[in-house]
């Protein structure tokens, strides 16, 4: 994983002045690569780069890497996990190699297939390729988005990179967007569009590329999808092989899906770890790493987890333990407090480089700082498993509608009754047959009285963002909720693990295994009213039972009404003392004074306290990027 910068240059009596402040752009993301950094010019493209050394680390892998006919030149943010059969494929078509690296083989796979290489690679990545022959660039982002790209225009220039910083050094007057803003305060929605909380910078879409010449160099970009999953889905249901397996046979595919997902993902040569929570996910993750590796890499391997005392009910650390017993895996804890919240609060932040939703996501940044403390570099991690395999609650409502609209009346009847005591399940699934002025009144917004009415004018959006009535069949819904929710938590999680140079893999956005979990009829991923039901099938024997028939979510959950009720928390108290101009424009603040009464009292709920730290985090949001 690394920080990739590009600037494409319009102007050519400003090239002097862009390739004296790339280097210092390129160094503003260090953290994403501290190993190397290499800067070059190419015509009218500045290429950078910032490397972290996962694979072949001597310096072959520096970048920008030439390849040897000069034609090409390539920067890349990510990994390619399936470059070794990729690389003996083209040895084999008479392609030879000086490195080891996975960059080398992905530049050379290109140079062979042309955009045909897409459906080669199975990868992270987001990259970018400088053809000196054409002229071009090409430029693209993995299918889900796991690693970041953003772009802007800055007077006719086009500058690309891994993070926003880098961007908005150079741009001036940089504005808020309040639409943005407006889904985040009111809807707790993020990354739902390619638009980002800073106006006139875009987020690059995933599973999409763009070929930028100086004649299609203009704003906006151009961008052509090269992988669609519901179009992955068709193909795997009109094949006759797949469509004449039984359950059982699914079942045993799945697990075998995972099991290749994994060992790609173990492939490194600096030491893998991986996130442990005590969740179905990460202890399969790790669970399944405990059947693959053996040797040396068994007794180096280590999990990392965050932790507290029976004090909060939702500690997972029995289940954790669980696991450790049954692995024998190092393992390493981290216990949050009030006085690390308040020591990592704005470092935490400011990394994230956009407002966050929520407290708990620090709970992650720990467990990465935990990782780099302890010398561990690479962490798997079970993102994108909740969103695949139905592990909301509320999806469940989805999946009874999707019985009914496949007239499977006496499932429908069974599992109705079996989750007809679950209030979300039950709003989600009527919610399908409600009218629009009943959705609306579903989701009307009981904060709407905190904010000005000119800020609530002017941004108001037609549609709401989020999936509450979508009236499609569950594979439809799930590739709609990859695409709405899957993003801020890859975000999430890029932010708070490249803080800390560390890598983090996920195996269940393995894109086969995604397309092929999403091509199974909806009762084989929920059944008598249990979510993820054929991977925990497919996981007997290997992940402990107890942790298998757990029906509740947590993840790395953290106290977060606890502390925001806490006096001692520095984030609210300076938010009450001091608002940004920019909160005030849109804030009435006078009236959250009955909020900062509760909270006085320590008697905040957990919705108000939620909706406290959103306006404080945004506060601070607009202290860092917008200073006064």
């Amino acid at each position: 994983m690394c920080g990739i910068l590009a600037i494409v240059i319009n102007n050519p009596s400003k090239t002097e002045a862009w390739l004296k402040r790339s280097s210092q752009l390129v160094k503003l993301m260090a953290h994403r690569g501290p190993d190397a950094e290499k800067i070059e010019l190419y015509k009218n493209v500045i290429l950078g780069h910032r490397r972290l050394s996962i694979i072949d680390l001597s310096n072959a892998g520096i970048q920008p890497m030439v390849s040897d006919d000069g034609r090409f030149t390539l920067i890349l943010n990510g990994e390619i996990y399936n470059y070794i059969e990729l690389r003996e494929e083209l040895r084999k078509l008479g392609e030879t190699f000086r490195s080891e690296t996975d960059t080398e083989v992905l530049m050379k796979a290109y140079k062979h297939y042309g955009l045909d290489f897409f459906s080669k690679i199975n990868g992270m990545f987001s990259f970018i390729i400088w053809d000196n022959q054409k002229e071009e660039l090409l430029v693209a982002r993995d299918r889900f988005g796991i690693k970041p790209l953003y772009y802007s225009f800055i007077d006719g220039d086009l500058i690309i990179s891994s993070e926003i910083k880098p961007i908005i050094a150079v741009k001036e007057n940089i504005k808020p967007d309040f639409a943005t803003i407006y889904d985040f305060v009111l809807y707790t929605s993020l990354d739902h569009s390619n638009r980002t909380f800073f106006d006139d910078i875009y987020r690059f879409p995933s599973g999409h590329y763009s070929i930028i010449t100086k004649k299609n160099n203009k704003n906006p970009l151009q961008f052509n999808r090269y992988w669609d999953l519901v179009e992955e889905i068709k193909k795997h249901r009109s094949d006759s092989e797949f469509k004449s397996k039984k359950f059982k046979e699914h079942k045993e595919s799945v697990k075998q899906l995972f099991h290749d997902a994994l060992k790609l993902r173990l492939r490194s040569d600096v030491r893998v770890g991986s996130c442990l929570s005590g969740g179905i996910d990460s202890s399969s993750i790790v669970s399944m790493i405990h059947e693959i590796i053996d040797g040396e890499t068994k007794e180096n391997f280590e999990t990392f987890s965050m932790v507290y005392g029976d004090w909060f009910e939702l500690s997972e650390r029995k289940f954790i333990d669980e696991v450790g017993d049954l692995t024998n895996f190092k393992q390493n804890f981290v216990t949050p407090n009030i006085k690390k919240l308040n020591d990592s609060i704005n470092h935490f932040l400011e990394s994230q480089e956009e407002p966050v939703s929520s407290i708990s996501p620090i709970g992650q940044y720990y467990v990465m700082e935990l990782a780099k403390n302890k010398g561990t570099i690479v962490l798997l991690d079970g993102q994108g498993a909740d969103e695949i395999l139905g592990g909301y609650l509320y999806l469940r409502g989805y999946f009874l509608f999707d019985l009914f609209r496949r007239f499977r009346w006496v499932k429908l009847l069974k599992e109705f009754w079996i989750m007809r005591k679950s209030r979300i399940t039950m709003k989600y699934f009527f919610a399908q047959f409600a009218p629009k002025f009943l959705i609306k009144i579903m989701r009307r917004n009981e904060y709407l009285k905190y904010f000005k009415k000119i800020f609530l004018k002017q941004n108001k959006q037609k549609i709401a963002p989020g999936i509450l009535n979508v009236r499609k069949p569950f594979h439809i819904m799930s590739s709609n909720l990859i695409k709405i929710k899957l993003p801020h938590l890859l975000k999430w999680e890029d932010r708070s693990s490249m803080a800390f140079s560390i890598e983090t893999r996920v195996p269940f956005l393995d894109h086969n295994f995604v397309s092929y979990i999403l091509s199974l009829p909806s009762e084989y991923i929920i059944k008598r009213g249990i979510t993820k039901w054929i991977f925990r099938e497919s996981m007997r024997g290997i992940t402990p039972e107890s942790i298998l028939s757990r029906e509740d979510k947590i993840g790395f959950a953290v106290p977060e009404q606890k502390w925001v009720n806490d006096e001692k928390f520095e984030l609210i108290n300076e938010f009450k003392k001091n608002q940004h101009k920019y909160l005030l424009e849109i804030v009435d603040f006078s009236k959250l004074e009955p909020l900062f009464k509760a909270r006085d009292k320590k008697k905040l709920s957990s919705k108000d306290a939620k909706f406290l730290y959103i306006l404080a985090n945004l506060n601070r949001w607009f202290e860092i990027f917008f200073k006064e």
